[in-house]
């Protein structure tokens, strides 16, 4: 799940639809996508699920509400026969749990179906066609949001590079001290920002202050120290495909915590899961596992700092 900015207008069926792919971080096919809204109309939360899944239960529901989660849009994409039914079931819950379904809506082959409009001459039975959306692409391009085609595309991102047996042996070979870390990850998101990205010997160096001592407790402080319209993202997706072994899970864990931080929560979810498919034990990646799961806000207070 993720967040978006105040700034995205999501006043029409249309419009709502079209910033789904960069409120996800990819095109939906065959899901049922929730938009959670605030009293006030403000998008707290955007979530994801197959429609062969959704007519289940749904356990995110109370924390949600937790957040503040008032309305909701529904948009379920793919055949009438495979979308209604998992609208009906999850209309029922949030009845249930007074959430106000504001919008719910069917989407398929670039048209669009309002399941609360009869009137065929809003509403007619071939649909209405999606069009273009101009003003959402600019607003989400602005914001550095990117929509990659599948849900597959977003898992590549942190596939191993082709440099990273050389990152490793550059990594084997470090022996000399590395000093403080103050500032140093933050200039290497700005550069990263501004496509200059880290050679083979500043990744290595990168990923060994990150398993050093204080080493993950900087890169998150420099995450939130970093300013908003840099992409803080960037960096760390190069270091997890760069990086190998634990260097590569603390590499993940920090950049599931810059991807929450940024909106980009299936990433996020994608980057942890990879963590702790290296380092069950590591620290940052249980902790962003739990928020992840709680489908806590980006904007929330969270304390990643070791036990004592």
């Amino acid at each position: 799940m993720s967040e978006s900015s105040d700034r995205i207008s999501l006043e029409t069926p249309a419009k709502a639809i079209c910033s789904v792919p960069y409120l996800l971080g990819y095109v939906p096919d065959r899901h049922l996508v929730i938009l959670a809204l605030s009293d006030a109309g403000r998008l707290i939360v955007t979530g994801s699920i197959e429609l062969a899944k959704a007519r289940f239960r749904w356990p995110q529901l109370p924390q949600l509400i937790a957040n503040g989660v008032t309305k909701m849009i529904l948009i379920g994409y793919g055949p009438a026969e495979s979308v209604t039914p998992a609208i009906d079931h999850l209309q029922a819950l949030l009845t249930d749990c007074n959430i106000e379904v504001v919008e719910a809506l069917r989407v398929s082959d670039g048209r669009y179906w309002l399941y609360d409009c009869d009137d065929v001459s809003c509403c007619p039975p071939e649909g209405r066609p999606i069009g273009d959306e101009t003003s959402v692409d600019a607003a989400f391009v602005a914001t550095g949001a990117v929509a990659a085609p599948n849900r597959e595309s977003i898992r590549a991102y942190l596939d191993p590079a082709p440099d990273a047996p050389a990152v490793a042996a550059v990594l084997a070979e470090l022996k000399e001290p590395l000093g403080e870390h103050k500032g140093v990850f933050r200039r290497a998101m700005e550069a990263a920002d501004a496509g200059d990205l880290p050679t083979v010997h500043q990744t290595a160096t990168l990923g060994r202050r990150l398993a050093g001592e204080n080493g993950v407790d900087a890169a998150v402080a420099a995450i939130d120290d970093t300013a908003p319209e840099v992409d803080r993202v960037r960096l760390w997706v190069w270091l997890t495909r760069q990086l190998s072994g634990e260097y590569r899970a603390h590499a993940a864990a920090v950049c599931a915590y810059a991807a929450w931080r940024s909106g980009r929560g299936i990433l996020a979810i994608d980057a942890v899961e990879l963590a702790l498919s290296i380092q069950p034990g590591n620290h940052l990646a249980q902790i962003m596992h739990h928020a992840l799961a709680q489908a806590l806000s980006p904007d929330s207070a969270l304390d990643t700092s070791p036990a004592p």
